[in-house]
């Protein structure tokens, strides 16, 4: 027998995932009557005829909430789930118009979307907000000859992951606050506004020989940056470690909330780092702001029983003064604020030209690389990774420094900006990947089990042309298998050229290179590019890992991020692990692998020979 016309095929699943396939007609007919296109619900015409019992019952077993309409948008049929949402009986519901039994219906997305499936002889889905039930709601109708089929989905769990995601994309996970990518973006976007306030704000000039004067537009208002970077506060990590430091930067982005006004906007873009960024400012406003925040730093702080006191340093830069670009007034902002600490600290600085020569330094730094290629001031750190469910060695890290003559030995923090702005970077690159073919031969020629050693690359490194080729070329010259090769890339790295980068990872695939995602959680974080990349491991955020042990919705991050490599076959590596707790909990949640101080610093070439060694031993190799 022919299933009643009013429904249509569809597969869904009920609330024990079962799949359940329902018999669902649909007829597109051009001769297909159109739904009344009005709120009425006359008497006149007889509700639709029940469905087969079998087909009812299936129905009634779906998750998903089914109606039916008749072409005088009356209930002709809905299903349990779509009874229980309502909170009506079926019997009730049975033949009454949903107008009338849903008015707050009338108006909204739904209403629109019904009547416009009812117009088009067309399905037509929409997705919106139902305040009545506080949930989202997918609704799908599907016309027929008879009227109007609805498929209703739950989707609240859905908006809220999504806007999770969304959020920890743009915010600093420990304090709250926006990060560096939402600050960069409020910048762009309050310069793009005050300099179009400005053009528009033009003083009308008269011909000369008019006696009236022309009316003076007020000058736009302006946009101000203020940098700021905590003093001493490393010297409190050092004293009473991360935890303690963690708990500090909370209170002091708490501080800083309370300073805001309506047009001013905060963000933490570093360790100890901080930006305002006001709008609307008056001469001597950024000035009398700086002082405010000073003077909030500068009270005491309670913390764990230990009173700590802070300083900050703050440096100041105003549109159009000090740049007309977002990305100029952050430079300069930073240098002011280099200046203030150079003056004493626990002061301000307005940017200036004279304050230039800080930007001068940053120029001298990039010339003497070239000094650090021909001088060989260049050298590898490596830092060991574990295995969490055996404790075995499962890699390394290779870790760039420099050797510099008269600074010392240089961590990538200090000259990793320089260099990427460098047209060195690639030569750096390349010295990068011989290196570290270079070392794993040698520790192979003396008779090391070497594990898969991870180098970084740069947005720019991954895109290069022939890279794939080039690496493996250099493991071919010094005998050195693809497979014990690994590269390192951030989520900001591959967003640059989202398609470039997913080839260039398949390339280095197909030649046997794995690659790694890093500080996975902290940028994108989106599975519709997750997927499309060839990428082996996850490596979960330090920032995430901080607070682990403290923060129970870091437990649930990361409980996310190793389900999602799972169910996407990669496997997931944890940094930044600090403490035997974080330790534990990470390998209790199945966290592949690890690195941080707790389980080894980088270390000369020599010192993690000695590491491969002694691991190589506790493997019996």
């Amino acid at each position: 027998m022919r299933p009643t016309p009013a429904i249509c095929r569809l597969v869904n699943r009920d609330a024990c995932g079962a799949r359940t396939t329902l018999p669902l007609d649909m007829d597109d007919s051009p001769q297909r009557a159109p739904l009344l296109p009005c709120h009425a619900n006359p008497a006149t015409t007889p509700p639709a005829g029940a469905l087969p019992t079998h087909l009812a019952a299936m129905l009634d077993r779906v998750a998903d909430g089914v109606m039916s309409l008749d072409r005088e948008w009356r209930f002709a049929y809905v299903n349990q789930t779509m009874a229980r949402w309502l909170k009506r009986s079926r019997a009730d519901l049975d033949g009454r118009g949903i107008w009338e039994c849903c008015p707050d219906l009338i108006g909204s997305a739904y209403y629109r979307t019904f009547h416009e499936a009812a117009a088009s002889g067309a399905s037509c889905t929409c997705t919106a907000y139902y305040a009545p039930l506080a949930c989202w709601f997918e609704a799908r109708a599907f016309p027929d000859a008879n009227g109007l089929t609805v498929l209703f989905r739950d989707v609240s769990r859905e908006r809220q992951q999504s806007a999770q995601l969304e959020y920890h994309a743009d915010h600093d996970y420990l304090t709250g606050l926006p990060n560096r990518r939402r600050c960069t973006q409020v910048l762009a976007r309050a310069v793009a506004q005050v300099a179009e306030q400005a053009a528009q704000a033009q003083v009308t000039v008269l011909p000369a020989d008019t006696e009236a004067q022309a009316p003076q537009v007020p000058q736009a208002a302006g946009v101000v940056v203020l940098f700021v970077d905590l003093d001493r506060f490393k010297e409190v990590n050092d004293a009473f470690g991360h935890a303690v430091g963690d708990t500090l930067l909370c209170k002091v982005a708490e501080r800083f909330r309370a300073l805001l006004a309506p047009s001013a906007f905060v963000a933490r873009v570093g360790g100890d780092e901080f930006v305002f960024i006001l709008r609307d400012t008056r001469p001597g406003q950024a000035e009398r702001f700086a002082g405010a925040i000073l003077a909030g730093v500068s009270q005491p702080f309670q913390v764990d029983g230990h009173t700590l006191l802070l300083g900050a340093s703050v440096g100041i830069a105003q549109w159009p003064e000090a740049g007309d670009t977002a990305d100029t007034l952050l430079n300069h902002a930073d240098a002011a604020m280099y200046a203030a600490k150079a003056a004493g600290r626990f002061q301000f600085r307005v940017f200036h030209l004279d304050l230039a020569q800080g930007l001068r330094q940053r120029l001298q730094l990039r010339a003497d690389l070239h000094a650090a290629m021909a001088d060989d001031q260049l050298v590898l750190h490596f830092q060991p990774q574990w295995s969490l469910p055996d404790g075995r060695l499962a890699g390394a890290e290779a870790l760039l420094r420099w050797q510099h003559p008269t600074r010392g030995l240089l961590s990538p923090a200090a000259f990793l900006d320089v260099l990427l702005e460098s047209p060195l970077e690639p030569a750096v690159g390349l010295w990068v990947m011989r290196a570290v073919c270079r070392q794993i031969a040698a520790w192979r020629r003396a008779g090391l089990t070497v594990p898969r050693i991870s180098l970084n690359l740069s947005a720019r490194q991954l895109v290069m042309p022939g890279l794939a080729g080039m690496l493996a070329d250099l493991a071919r010259e010094h005998e050195v298998p693809c497979g014990l090769l690994d590269v390192e890339v951030t989520e900001d790295t591959l967003m640059t050229d989202l398609d470039s980068a997913a080839a260039a990872l398949g390339e280095l695939g197909r030649c046997g290179i794995s690659a790694s995602l890093d500080d996975f959680g902290s940028g994108y974080s989106s599975l519709a590019y997750l997927t499309r990349l060839p990428v082996a491991t996850l490596k979960i955020d330090k920032s995430f890992v901080a607070v682990l042990g403290t923060t129970p919705e870091a437990l649930a991050v990361i409980r996310g991020v190793i389900a999602l490599a799972r169910s996407l076959g990669m496997r997931t590596l944890a940094e930044g692990v600090e403490t035997h707790v974080q330790q534990r909990l990470l390998a209790e949640e199945g966290c592949d692998a690890a690195q941080g101080y707790l389980l080894g610093r980088p270390m000369p070439a020599t010192d993690f020979a000695a590491i491969i060694g002694k691991s190589a031993v506790a493997r019996g190799d």
